[in-house]
């Protein structure tokens, strides 16, 4: 099932009242693995612990939120600008897409050549990623390095940083955090629900 993702970013104009201010399903790019991370959503991928999973539509959402939001949206939740703030950037996300790095293992010390994903790994390594792996788990392959192809590879799960590189989804944390100077870290919130 093909799933469309919408959302509204929100701020707090006084006590529980909150004002719609971007509708941004027409500038993100919803990549699965930032929505399993957050959200918990389009399930891919096993993600242990779902930053803001099945909160829900907020109690207090603006006009816009209510009427954009149809009756059989599912997966209704937010996430605050501060929560989003005391992620760790770095931390390698278990569970979500793991990247490919190809090494030159010839220099001193071993350099990284390119990064190849899993969707472009036999166009790139020129061997398919089911030939590659031969069935072991993900659980074995990360951390490990291999020959692919002729190429020393080493598989990682990609870091929240890597995640949110997506077609908009820089911009869009640009935009919350423009916004937090007025309206202060909790006082701006992604309101975010999938439809089939």
């Amino acid at each position: 099932m093909t799933l469309d993702a919408k959302g509204w970013v929100e701020v707090n104009v006084g006590g529980t009242r909150w004002w719609a201010i971007l509708r941004i399903d027409p500038f993100v790019d919803w990549g699965v693995d930032t929505l399993a991370y957050l959200f918990g959503s389009r399930r891919y991928y096993q993600i242990p612990h779902p930053v803001a999973s099945g909160r829900g539509l907020p109690a207090d959402a603006s006009e816009e939120v209510l009427r954009d939001c149809a009756p059989e949206a599912f997966d209704q939740s937010w996430i605050s600008w501060s929560e989003i703030q005391a992620l760790d950037a770095d931390r390698s996300v278990e569970g979500g897409d793991f990247t490919t790095y190809a090494y030159d293992w010839s220099a001193a010390p071993p350099r990284v050549i390119r990064e190849v994903s899993i969707w472009d790994f036999e166009r790139v390594l020129g061997v398919p990623w089911d030939e590659a792996v031969a069935g072991r788990p993900t659980s074995e392959l990360v951390g490990q390095t291999y020959e692919v192809g002729g190429q020393a590879v080493r598989f990682q799960y990609r870091r929240l940083r890597e995640m949110v590189t997506d077609p908009g989804w820089p911009e869009l944390l640009q935009v919350m955090a423009f916004l937090a100077l007025t309206w202060e870290a909790t006082g701006v919130r992604l309101v975010y629900w999938c439809v089939p």
